[in-house]
């Protein structure tokens, strides 16, 4: 599994933890755009700023669209 962290156009400061699917693994690079949920039922356009093997610990991780 690959996990990457994404800048959003939030007002809130950091990245945000995204998994992505097997299907994209070849796909995505830092410095991408991708498609991510965010909240309930808004989406956003936000690029990675990392990738990492690692599971984050202590909440579900949602997948890139």
């Amino acid at each position: 599994m690959i996990f990457v962290e994404v800048l959003l156009p939030v007002p809130i400061s950091g990245t945000f933890t995204y998994n992505v699917p097997e299907a994209l693994a070849d796909s995505v690079r830092i410095g991408y755009r991708v498609i991510v949920p965010f909240g309930r039922k808004k989406f956003y356009t936000g690029i990675i700023a990392s990738q990492t093997p690692v599971a984050p610990q202590g909440y579900e991780v949602k997948d890139i669209a």
